[in-house]
């Protein structure tokens, strides 16, 4: 199938709307409408896309100010990733505000960080079913003053995990019971906006790329092995 990018905004009416394009025909947009549960209290600021090969998955985040902090999830009949998405809200594993995202690179696996007060990271193996949730925040630091953006695991070791923060990026390979700043390579401290993991295209079998969007430092990458020992700092690629 074809690679494709989604994004969702709120209708005037209240219900979610989603637009997909077809990445090869960038100018080919398309519509669908979310019907959302109790959608007059619910406002989309964040999407995230669940890797399911067998349906659409997707994860919504109400907006930080929003009184009514329960997310949504979206899914597709099975087999049937164009077919009409059924919508069900979830209560937030915290009352206070924070984002939802599903991990790429391992299937059921979410993660939830907030985004006031000091920080907090969760991590739940099972589409956030209630009771699944575990509290990874370990000993992350920073109080108020720092901002979690994406928080992302290995594909295949679940004690390896990164955060992009406000304060740089962060990493732990204990499960999250530590956490240390990771910015080998980098010419500054610099403010994370966002992180992504994919296998490499490289000739090792054992390792991922981890890509790095930092504020006004451009695009960086670093090649992440199996053997720990082999690894070095980021790159950029320019």
């Amino acid at each position: 199938s074809p690679p494709l990018l989604y994004s969702a905004m709120q209708a005037p009416g209240g219900n979610g709307v989603l637009w997909r394009t077809d990445l090869a025909r960038p100018c080919a947009f398309s519509t669908t409408s979310i019907a959302i549960p109790d959608a007059a209290s619910f406002a989309a600021d964040f999407i995230s896309i669940a890797p399911d090969p067998e349906r659409l998955v997707l994860l919504l985040s109400p907006q930080p100010d929003a009184s009514d902090r329960r997310h949504a999830i979206a899914r597709s009949l099975p087999g049937l990733r164009n077919s009409t998405l059924t919508v069900e809200r979830q209560p937030s594993p915290r009352e206070r505000s924070g984002r939802i995202a599903s991990d790429p690179g391992v299937a059921g696996r979410l993660w939830w960080w907030s985004l006031d007060g000091a920080p907090v990271v969760l991590r739940s193996e099972r589409y956030g079913e209630e009771g699944s949730w575990v509290d990874v925040s370990g000993d992350l630091a920073g109080g108020a003053g720092l901002r979690i953006r994406r928080v992302i695991g290995h594909p295949r070791d679940p004690t390896l995990a990164w955060a992009a923060t406000s304060l740089g990026v962060l990493h732990t390979d204990d499960g999250g019971q530590h956490w240390r700043v990771d910015h080998g390579g980098l010419p500054v401290v610099v403010d994370a906006v966002d992180l992504a993991l994919r296998p490499s295209a490289s000739l090792e079998p054992g390792s991922v790329r981890l890509w790095l969007a930092p504020y006004g430092h451009g695009l960086w990458q670093r090649e992440l092995l199996d053997d720990l020992l082999l690894g070095d700092g980021f790159e950029n690629t320019r």
